[in-house]
Order: structure tokens, then C-alpha cells, then sequence
């Protein structure tokens, strides 16, 4: 459905402003993930990508370098 909006002043016209940015399907078009590391080993990710699109659950699994320990950072 394709219609027009006319906001009554410049504070309706805010509140609608802010209210299409929430409903706007091309405002989220995912999520960008960033895997760092403090020592030696790697972070794998399931599904594999660096961009997620909405709505992904992401598998993450330590997997520490031989001699090394997998901890959470705090």
C-alpha cells in the first residue's frame, strides 16, 4: 500500500521521522561481526561471514593454539 502523510507540524513530523526509521525494511540490513583474539588460537563462526543478515543466531567456538587456554573476556 503506497500513500501520503501529512504531518500537522514540525513535532508530528519528528515523531514520524523516527517512527519510519524502525519500520523501514532497508534500515537493518544485517550485522557486521568482528572476531578478535588475545594471544594465539582462532574464533570460528557458524554460519561463516564477517555480514549477517537479521534474525541470525551465530555459533561461536574458541579454538585455542596448542598450549594456549580459551577464557571469556570480562
Amino acid at each position: 500500500m503506497v500513500g501520503t502523510i501529512n504531518p500537522a507540524n514540525a513535532t508530528d513530523q519528528d515523531l514520524l521521522r523516527s517512527y519510519l526509521r524502525l519500520i523501514s525494511p532497508f534500515v537493518n540490513s544485517g550485522f557486521s561481526l568482528t572476531l578478535s583474539t588475545q594471544g594465539s588460537g582462532t574464533i570460528q563462526s557458524n554460519p561463516a561471514g564477517a555480514i549477517q543478515p537479521p534474525g541470525t543466531s551465530v555459533q561461536l567456538t574458541a579454538v585455542p593454539a596448542q598450549d594456549w587456554r580459551a577464557r571469556a573476556a570480562r
